[in-house]
């Protein structure tokens, strides 16, 4: 189904079918699987609207979206009154249930658990009610669930990789690592093990702002973090998201030709939705004494978040290396209007404030 014009002509198929006969339990589950996807483009276009700012078409498309989202539960709650005994319906249910936050989990979960106990060996009913408890942050539960599934279907990646997410650690970094070797191309697998192996490496070490990383343990982390995301860049060459965290690794690792090239890159793809490569990319320009263009990318960031404090005061570290006393105060000075308790940027302040005078004095 592609559109709504596709997706209102199956429903008067369907409700058509349900009027010849109103107890075929079958055709209200695929019209109320139809709403639920219908109900997913509206969603989605909600969010469209909605970060274009466009509220009132925002607003009449999750009245769309909420009209059928309800449908759909209505269809399945039908379904069901007329086989009571039919696992799927249930199991279907739930998905819907557990489709947004409305506060139905604990619904979408009494149906997995009734579609369970008709199939007791429907391990995507066990995946989907682990997904449920993740969502409420009961991870012992997700686990639980989690480990049944794998028990009945040990070579499905996507319960792997599932499992892997609500992890810590070794055992974290073992269910995806299982997950990619069943699929070798998945690349959610490769991001969520590269973003473990990334803050196993530590990345930021003083809370507020990071240094080019001396330790040995922690480069390993990033080595192998650089390595799951040049796979994923093999697997999808045009994958910004991968350009972008591989580039601020190599610039972690002081590799900063390397941290531009793939900073421009993921600029190139898609400057928008990885506008923080302009600061990443600014930092590396910055540590190679290049601070025009560093200035150039730190003022692009500025106009992306000019209410991050660091972005002033990274820029005010550019330009007093470069000797603009001046400049370097005005940023420093936004800087602590925005975070006036930051005892970095007073000290800076405070520095080139001394070297200001300096300079005049002479």
């Amino acid at each position: 189904m592609s559109d709504d014009t596709n997706y209102g002509t199956e429903i008067k198929r369907l409700t058509q079918k349900i009027k010849v006969d109103p107890h075929n339990a079958a055709a209200y589950s695929q019209r109320g699987l139809l709403y639920k996807t219908k109900s997913e483009v509206h969603d989605k276009r909600v969010n469209e609207y909605y970060d274009k700012n466009d509220y009132e078409r925002a607003f009449k498309e999750f009245s769309r979206f909420h009209t059928a989202y309800k449908q759909g539960i209505e269809d399945l709650s039908t379904a069901i009154s007329l086989e009571p005994s039919n696992a799927a319906f249930y199991k279907n249910r739930g998905e819907i249930y557990n489709m947004f936050n409305f506060g139905e989990s604990q619904e979408a979960i009494n149906d997995y658990s009734k579609a369970i106990s008709l199939d007791p060996n429907d391990a995507d009913a066990y995946v989907k009610r682990g997904e449920t408890y993740a969502n409420m942050k009961d991870y012992v539960a997700a686990r639980m669930n989690y480990d049944q599934a794998i028990r009945i279907e040990p070579n499905n990646s996507k319960t792997w990789y599932k499992r892997g997410c609500i992890q810590e650690d070794d055992l974290k970094i073992a269910d995806l690592s299982r997950a990619i070797e069943l699929d070798p191309a998945y690349i959610d697998a490769y991001n969520e093990r590269a973003d473990e192996y990334f803050y196993k490496g530590n990345y930021f070490q003083d809370g507020e702002f990071f240094e080019e990383s001396d330790d040995a343990q922690a480069n390993s982390y990033y080595d192998l973090a650089i390595e799951d995301y040049s796979q994923i860049i093999r697997i999808d060459p045009a994958n910004a998201v991968a350009y972008g965290h591989r580039g601020g690794l190599n610039n972690r690792k002081g590799k900063y030709d390397d941290a531009i090239a793939d900073l421009t890159e993921a600029l190139n793809i898609d400057p928008v939705k990885n506008n923080y490569a302009w600061g990443l990319r600014a930092d590396a320009y910055y540590r190679k004494c290049e601070y025009d263009k560093a200035i150039a990318d730190y003022t692009e960031m500025i106009k992306c978040y000019p209410e991050w404090y660091f972005n002033y005061k990274y820029r005010g570290d550019v330009y007093a290396a470069k000797g603009d006393y001046e400049k370097a105060i005005v940023d420093y000075t936004m800087a602590l209007s925005i975070k006036p308790d930051s005892v970095a940027v007073k000290k800076c302040l405070e520095k080139v404030r001394r070297q200001y005078e300096n300079d005049t004095a002479d």
